[in-house]
C-alpha cells in the first residue's frame, strides 16, 4: 500500500514520504541499539556478579510471570543467607525498579544477550515457567546444578505444549496428579531419564483462593456478569465467534467483560480494536485492556473460554462455572494421543460447567443463565473437583520453598540426592 501511494505521488509528496519513513526507521534503529546496549551491560553485570548471588536464578519471559514465583521466593528470603538472581526479558518489568533485598535483577531481553546468558550461566538452581529448555534459544548450561520447571497453568502437559517441551528440565513442580502421570508416561514412551517430580500444588490457585476468602463473595443481583477470556493463537473465540458471542450476551442484558490473553493483545491488536469499536457504545460492555485478572474474575458470575488455562484458575479457584466454546482443540503436540492419559482440559470440561458448540453460539446467554441459576450446586461440585485435581495437602508456596531448599542442599553437598516424589519403582 505504501509503495503504491509512493508511486502515484508527485515529487514533493514522494520526498515527504521518503523523509518520514527514513525518520521512523532511524528512530526504530536507535531504540533497538539502545536496548541492545543496555542488555549487553546487564549481561556483563550478571556475569560479573558474585557466585553466591546465583544460588537461585529465576527467569521471567515477561513481567506477568513473577506472580508464579513470588509466594515461595518471599519464604526463601526469610533466610538471610539466601540470595536470588532475577532475570527478565521485559524492559517494562516494574520489578527492575525496586527489587527486594538480596534479589539481584537484570534485564537480558529476548535475543542474543539472553542466549549468551543461558548458555554460559553458573547457578545452583534455575527456576522458569518457560517450556522448551534445550530445544529453543534457551540452552542448558553445564554449570547449572538443576533446572526446575514451574507450571504457569493447571492444564495437562502433553497436548497444548510442543513435544519435548519439558525434556530439558531436571525437575518439575506438579500442580496435580495428572501432570505426574503424563510426565511419567511420556518418559516411558520415549525412553527418557526420569525427572524429579514434586507434588507442590499451584501457587496461583492458592493466591486466588486466599484473596477470595478475604473479601465478600460477589453475587450479582441483576443481570449476569460474564468474563470472556480466550486462549491465544489460531482458532480462538476471538477468531471464530467473538462478535456473535458478545452480541448475543449483550442483547440478552448480560454485562460482558472481554479479557484477552496478553499475547493476543500484541499479535491480534487490530482484531481486538475492531471488536471494541463495534461495542463501544454499549454500556454493559467493557474491554479489560489492563489485564486486571483479579478484579475481572471476582466480578464475573461465569467465565467463557475455549482452551485457556484460565478456566482452571476461575473454576477451581473461585468455584464458579465455566462455559467452554467448543473451538478446535489447541494441539501443539501431534503425538499427544499416544498417551493413555487424556488431557484434563478435555476430561473436565463438562464437570466444570457446560460446553457450547460453535453452531449453537446463539444459545450462549441462555446457557449462562442456566449456569448462574445453579451456582450453589456448582460451588459444591467444583470444590470437590479441586481436591481431586490439585495437590492441596499443604500450601503450595511453603511446599515449593521446601523443595527448593532441598535442591539447594543437594547441589551444595549438604545432604544426599533427593528421592523423587513419585518413586521409580511405582511408575
Amino acid at each position: 500500500m505504501l509503495f503504491r501511494t509512493y508511486d502515484r505521488a508527485d515529487g514533493a509528496t514522494k520526498g515527504l514520504i521518503y523523509d518520514t519513513v527514513c525518520q521512523q526507521l532511524y528512530e526504530q534503529d536507535v531504540n533497538a541499539i539502545r536496548r541492545l546496549m543496555l542488555e549487553y551491560r546487564e549481561l556483563r553485570r550478571f556475569q560479573n556478579s558474585q557466585r553466591h548471588t546465583r544460588q537461585i536464578v529465576v527467569y521471567c519471559e515477561n513481567h506477568f510471570s513473577w506472580s508464579y514465583f513470588k509466594p515461595f521466593v518471599d519464604l526463601l528470603l526469610d533466610d538471610e543467607a539466601v540470595e536470588v538472581t532475577y532475570l527478565t526479558s521485559s524492559h517494562a518489568d516494574p520489578f527492575l525498579n525496586d527489587p527486594p533485598a538480596r534479589v539481584h535483577a537484570y534485564v537480558i531481553g529476548e535475543g542474543t544477550m539472553r542466549t549468551i546468558a543461558f548458555a554460559a550461566m553458573e547457578a545452583d538452581v534455575v527456576l522458569m515457567t518457560t517450556p522448551g529448555l534445550g530445544t529453543t534459544y534457551l540452552r542448558r548450561s553445564p554449570h547449572v546444578g538443576k533446572y526446575v520447571y514451574v507450571p504457569h497453568s493447571m492444564a495437562s502437559m502433553h497436548m497444548v505444549y510442543p513435544k519435548g517441551s519439558f525434556d530439558g528440565f531436571d525437575a518439575v513442580f506438579c500442580v496435580g496428579p495428572h501432570q505426574e502421570r503424563e510426565l511419567r508416561e511420556t518418559e516411558a514412551i520415549y525412553g527418557l531419564e526420569p525427572k524429579q517430580l514434586f507434588q507442590t500444588g499451584y501457587v496461583k490457585l492458592d493466591t486466588i483462593i486466599d484473596e477470595a476468602r478475604a473479601c465478600e463473595p460477589a453475587q450479582s443481583e441483576g443481570a449476569p456478569v460474564v468474563a470472556i477470556a480466550p486462549t491465544w493463537g489460531a482458532d480462538t473465540i476471538t477468531d471464530l465467534c467473538g462478535e456473535a458471542l458478545i452480541q448475543c450476551l449483550l442483547d440478552a442484558g448480560c454485562h460482558v467483560i472481554l479479557r484477552p490473553h496478553h499475547i493476543t493483545v500484541v499479535t491480534e491488536a487490530a482484531r481486538l480494536d475492531a471488536l471494541t469499536r463495534e461495542f463501544a457504545d454499549r454500556p454493559n460492555f467493557k474491554y479489560d485492556s489492563g489485564l486486571t485478572t483479579k478484579q475481572v474474575y471476582e466480578a464475573a458470575d461465569v467465565l467463557i473460554t475455549d482452551w485457556s488455562g484460565a478456566a482452571f484458575s476461575f473454576g477451581l479457584g473461585l468455584l464458579k462455572p465455566v462455559l467452554f466454546v467448543d473451538t478446535p482443540k489447541k494441539i501443539k503436540n501431534a503425538e499427544y494421543d499416544l498417551l493413555e492419559n487424556r488431557p484434563v482440559e478435555i476430561q473436565l470440561r463438562e464437570r466444570m460447567g457446560a460446553v457450547l458448540a460453535l453452531a449453537d453460539i446463539s444459545l450462549a446467554a441462555e446457557t449462562v443463565t442456566r449456569l448462574v441459576a445453579g451456582r450453589e450446586r456448582w460451588r459444591h461440585d467444583l470444590e470437590d473437583l479441586r481436591e481431586k485435581v490439585c495437590h492441596r495437602a499443604a500450601p503450595a508456596a511453603s511446599t515449593s520453598a521446601e523443595c527448593i531448599r532441598e535442591l539447594l542442599n543437594e547441589q551444595q553437598g549438604r545432604v544426599p540426592p533427593l528421592l523423587n516424589t513419585i518413586e521409580k519403582d511405582n511408575k
